[in-house]
């Protein structure tokens, strides 16, 4: 199977690893983001979130076939509450 390159040079793996706290919880607690050139969360919640829009747009199916609610958590990720249904 060929792996896909993200525009950035990034595989695909490797950006949403990157995008999953974010998607998780709406939050980049480890600053995972600036791996892909976004400032920490701490600094930027902006930049941080209008970003996520178009990761969620190109890689929210990817990683909602793989998120399962951890018990006593959130039963729903924060970008499927936020942005709704991914294209599949």
């Amino acid at each position: 199977m060929k792996r896909r390159r993200t525009v950035n040079g990034m595989s695909e793996a490797e950006e949403l690893a990157a995008w999953t706290p974010l998607f998780t919880c709406g939050y980049d607690f480890f600053h995972n983001l600036g791996v892909l050139g976004i400032p920490p969360f701490q600094d930027d919640h902006d930049a941080a979130r209008t970003a996520a829009a178009s990761a969620w747009q190109r890689l929210g199916a990817v990683f909602l076939a793989t998120w399962w609610p951890v018990p006593g958590g959130r039963q729903h990720p924060w970008a499927l509450e936020t942005f709704g249904d991914p294209p599949a």
